[in-house]
């Protein structure tokens, strides 16, 4: 009889919420904008720390009517918590604004569902009177409040049941670090009419920026929400940075200040690299304590050619990796390898491999022939030529060189082995790039190898060529 007459005095007020479903929403301190989760740097020492004292707040939902006021009698609420569990058995005491407020079932230490049961729900009326805090240990993973209402006598209270739950999540475990690789929009290329040829570039020889900042992240459209090293709401800063290590790879040659004692340099921010090594290709730096080593635009990498050696054709990736300071509760870093800008130069370059000079091809009885072809109804610029790797001990490299002045229109330019050694000197065997200042699309290029009056061919292109 009792349920009955509950049951009746509930009606109007299921009613008035009918027509959507239960409020719940995240409250814990450490989230500065209404309803978004708190987010929480994923690399913790979640295995150790107990993230609890739940009087503070630090896992907090509340809960309220959609509309109308929830029944005056009994009431079940119910919680299911993903991404944690219960650091400690649970009293009842968790669950405030109500009259009174009891563990029905559940809550145990180690546990994550429980139900309360409660009196005087009514009292729930505004979104920040009634409120459910958990003491929890969280696992790493995010957190997510489920919550239930229904009647002593099992009818649902405001569209929802302990089998039909409002979820909002508490917790959002992201990375503690942002870093952001951009690359340059303004082309950096290497000039055939600089002297030597490729030892200058046009218009500058920024690659890009690299930004390295305390992670914050943005919940529908609200204002970027920065991410905290614990509960209590601290946010990640440069405390929590031990430093953070830039490696960028790519061709050094022209700017290794050791090799190239002309002048060369690879700078971040306008500051040498701590190495650059043209034998390893790459440039190092290391930067310590600093969650902003940008700003907000981010800082440049850019490089200064020694104007002797020539700047190459090439990709320039950056790596960085932030580690933490050994006092931070924050046990691992954020890495990133993204690319820079890649340098280009004029005309269009096509290597050839596995040629010979005609001393060398006396030795083999192979002589090498090389034929570029003029597709276009115009001429086409200056043809260079390099020897890019040599198998002749003591050899002395001459650089790019000049070898012819143009293609003709719909012509052909055709060397073999002693025209190139009388360009570039006995190499021996290696590879060679010819360089036309002619677009790509114009252009038809084959390499032949000529052993006893038999043709054989062979394919130009480095390996990433090969492979594309």
């Amino acid at each position: 009889m009792l349920n009955k007459i509950l049951i009746s005095a509930c009606v109007s007020a299921l009613m008035a919420g009918s027509a959507s479903a239960l409020v719940v929403t995240n409250e814990s301190v450490g989230n500065s904008n209404a309803n978004a989760p708190v987010p929480l740097a994923d690399s913790l020492a979640f295995a150790v720390t107990p993230f609890v004292i739940s009087s503070a707040g630090q896992t907090r939902v509340n809960f309220s009517p959609s509309a109308g006021l929830f029944p005056t009698g009994n009431v079940l609420v119910g919680v299911d918590v993903t991404g944690a569990t219960f650091n400690a058995a649970l009293t009842g005491a968790e669950l405030t604004g109500a009259s009174t407020s009891v563990i029905s079932s559940g809550g145990l230490s180690g546990g994550s569902t429980v139900t309360f049961i409660i009196s005087g729900a009514s009292a729930c009326t505004g979104p920040t009177t009634c409120a459910i805090n958990l003491p929890l240990r969280l696992t790493g993973a995010d957190v997510t409040f489920a919550v239930g209402l229904q009647t002593d006598a099992g009818a649902p209270v405001d569209n929802s049941s302990l089998t039909n739950k409002v979820t909002t999540t508490v917790i959002d475990t992201v990375p503690a670090f942002n870093i952001t690789v951009v690359p340059s929009v303004t082309l950096t290329n290497a000039t055939l009419a600089s002297t030597p040829p490729f030892s200058a570039v046009s218009v500058d020889s920024t690659l890009g920026t690299v930004d390295v900042t305390a992670n914050a992240v943005t919940y529908a459209a609200l204002p970027p929400e920065p991410v905290n090293r614990d509960l209590a709401g601290t946010n990640v800063t440069g405390v929590d940075v031990l430093s953070v290590n830039l490696v960028v790879s790519g061709f050094m040659d022209a700017f290794d200040p050791v090799a190239a004692p002309a002048g060369g340099n690879f700078r971040f921010a306008g500051t040498s690299f701590t190495t650059i090594n043209s034998v390893t290709d790459t440039a190092t730096a290391n930067i310590l304590a600093t969650t902003t080593i940008g700003g907000a635009a981010g800082a440049s990498i850019d490089f200064i050619a020694d104007g002797t050696t020539p700047v190459q054709r090439s990709a320039y990736p950056a790596a960085v990796t932030v580690t933490p300071a050994v006092a931070s509760p924050i046990k691992a870093g954020t890495s990133l390898t993204a690319a820079l800008q890649t340098v280009t130069r004029d005309g269009t370059q096509v290597t050839f491999p596995w040629t010979q000079t005609s001393t060398q091809g006396a030795v083999t009885g192979a002589t090498s022939v090389y034929r570029i072809g003029n597709l276009n109804t115009t001429a086409a610029g200056a043809v260079f030529v390099e020897a890019k790797n040599s198998t002749t001990a003591g050899y002395t490299n001459p650089g790019i060189v000049q070898f012819a002045p143009s293609i003709a229109a719909k012509g052909e330019l055709v060397a073999d082995s002693s025209s190139i050694e009388a360009a570039l000197g006995n190499y021996g065997r290696g590879d060679l790039e010819f360089t036309v200042e002619a677009q790509a699309t114009s252009l038809t290029a084959r390499q032949f190898v000529v052993r006893n009056g038999v043709i054989q061919q062979v394919i130009g292109g480095t390996v990433s060529q090969d492979q594309n």
